[in-house]
């Protein structure tokens, strides 16, 4: 399988699936990210598990231990595709970011996709990214 035919599962889904305080949220994104593991046909980036790791630790309403969050992301890095950034990439999400209004931090996860050839991200945040022409967004929270 290569990588644009693999989408890219956002922050807020993985924070989701172990936020248990988000109700129906929780399980849809618990479900879909089990979903994914098991098929091996999903990627993150490194921004994605520094998120994770950052929110799932701190500003959920029933924050996550630092040790589960870490054998969380072994089993994440070990079982997606993580893609990887660098300076040009931030460069190139400046750009996004000037041309079309797009908050850095996607901005920074748009420039990643487009470097590493993933042409679909699972979000729940699809505002921010369907103006980008080459980018399908899914929400696999919708019911």
């Amino acid at each position: 399988m290569t990588a644009n035919e693999w989408g890219l599962v956002d922050s807020n889904i993985l924070i989701y699936a172990f936020d248990s305080s988000e109700g129906q949220k929780h399980e849809r994104a618990k479900r879909f990210l089990f979903e994914r593991l098991d098929a091996h046909d999903a990627c993150v980036s490194i921004q994605n598990l520094v998120e994770f790791h950052a929110n799932a630790t701190g500003r959920i309403q029933a924050p996550i231990s630092m040790e589960l969050s870490k054998t969380t992301l072994n089993k994440l890095s070990n079982t997606l595709m993580v893609i990887e950034y660098g300076f040009q990439t931030v460069l190139h999400a400046i750009s996004y970011q000037q041309s079309k209004g797009v908050p850095f931090w996607d901005a920074l996860l748009i420039a990643t996709m487009e470097e590493n050839s993933v042409g679909l991200i699972y979000t729940e945040d699809e505002k921010h990214f369907q103006g980008i022409p080459w980018l399908k967004v899914l929400n696999p929270l919708k019911g």
